[in-house]
């Protein structure tokens, strides 16, 4: 339900509710982006009651209104800079604030978070020394949105990095967790978007998550090499959190791509509940006693708000209202059968069991093709979930295998920046 927080444990934050701290270091993590600030983070923290989640809501809610305020007021100004970062570290306390909402779609107060969470985001990317675009890409019979990003605004073709969040991530936070910066200094550009089940996407478009991400996935790369800013052979697909697991499955099918990054790697959800689940509610399940484990999980939501919001909030990522048939769905969440389809060159990251010195998944050792294994570890700093505080670390060793790949090797001489760009919409 909550990461090991390993050396994090020393930070005495929010002991009755682990969900509560491992958020926390989550945004405390943004700071390397310019997405956070330490001490706005502990202010906040300071005025959120242990495992209550409305005082996590005001508390998040009151910092990121008070920062777009000053945002706005800087940008009035003329301030530009100061104008940028503040509204970079609003969108995400913003996003921040919601986060403890998602259990409920129809709650008003998360769409207007999402939508103020993106306002802030645009008016800091008409600010950013690159062009950045957002995008609507067709999908089935509506659109998906996205932000394009580009290293530079010479309108040569790059190499292109597709980025994909998880359960949780929404399409501004990919700024982040993508390491869209890292990539751009790099002369990578990068294409960030949030299909069903995520963010805006879910909330505001009702479109839920779907085990089968091929069939989002394939329409997002058509309309991604018709663009002329990208190297059409060298796209790379870098999924994390959840998209550890959307992102093979769609290379299954999709030959397109020149490489993979799956953080963590996922292949097949339904073999992971043993461990996820107590041996009652397992072996209820197992019976498919639908009525037993409903009745399990509605004594154990009564005495544990945690866990409660836990399985509601994924609940409704997938569009149900009771956990039977939430566990039923994870059946279809598993490419076990076909990981040998994947063909581009795969980087798994995962993170390393100290007291076993074994692999959490499997997929790595099930790859075919040109693979490589990373173990982030504790030791390091970089023992929680997608490396969470450890950003740098994750940057170095990522981008040096996808600079390997992609033979970009000089991104000093290679790569000139653009100084003045409007943030185009459209």
């Amino acid at each position: 339900m909550h990461e090991c927080l390993d050396i994090f444990d020393k930070i005495q934050l929010f002991p009755e509710n682990l969900t509560f701290k491992d958020q926390f270091l989550r945004t405390l993590g943004y700071t390397y982006y310019g997405c956070a600030d330490i001490g706005e983070c502990f202010a906040t923290a300071a005025k959120i009651k242990d495992n209550d989640f409305i005082s996590w809501y005001s508390a998040w809610y009151q910092t990121a209104e008070r920062l777009q305020r000053i945002a706005e007021v800087s940008f009035q100004e003329g301030h530009f800079m100061s104008a940028r970062e503040t509204y970079l570290r609003a969108c995400e306390y913003y996003r921040q604030s919601a986060f403890f909402l998602r259990d409920d779609l129809k709650d008003s107060r998360l769409i207007a978070v999402y939508d103020q969470s993106s306002h802030c985001f645009q008016q800091a990317a008409s600010l950013f020394d690159h062009p950045v675009h957002f995008v609507k890409i067709p999908y089935e019979k509506t659109t998906i949105p996205g932000y394009f990003f580009l290293s530079d605004s010479l309108n040569t073709p790059k190499p292109t990095l597709i980025i994909l969040g998880g359960y949780d991530s929404t399409l501004e936070e990919l700024y982040a967790l993508g390491s869209v910066n890292a990539a751009m200094k790099r002369g990578y550009n990068c294409l960030a978007f949030v299909g069903p089940g995520q963010g805006a996407v879910l909330v505001k478009q009702g479109l839920y998550m779907r085990a089968d991400f091929e069939n989002v996935l394939i329409p997002v790369l058509d309309w991604l090499l018709e663009q002329p800013q990208v190297c059409k052979d060298q796209v790379a697909l870098i999924g994390r959190s959840l998209g550890g697991y959307l992102a093979p499955r769609a290379a299954c099918y999709e030959k397109r791509l020149a490489a993979l990054v799956c953080d963590p790697g996922q292949m097949d959800f339904a073999s992971a509940l043993p461990q996820k689940l107590s041996a009652q509610a397992y072996e209820l399940w197992q019976k498919r006693d639908q009525e037993g484990v409903n009745a399990f999980f509605s004594k154990a939501f009564q005495l544990n708000e945690e866990l409660k919001f836990y399985f509601k909030s994924r609940m409704a990522v997938h569009g149900l209202t009771d956990v039977s048939s939430f566990l039923d769905e994870m059946l279809a969440y598993s490419f076990k059968d076909m990981v040998q389809e994947i063909t581009c060159p795969t980087l798994v990251c995962d993170h390393f069991t100290v007291t076993t010195g074994t692999r959490e998944n499997t997929m790595y050792d099930s790859l075919m093709c040109d693979k490589h294994y990373i173990a982030f570890q504790a030791e390091w700093g970089a023992g929680l979930h997608c490396e969470a505080g450890a950003s740098a670390s994750f940057e170095q060793k990522v981008f040096d295998w996808l600079d390997h790949k992609f033979k970009v090797l000089d991104q000093g001489t290679l790569l000139p920046q653009s100084v003045s760009n409007p943030f185009i919409r459209g």
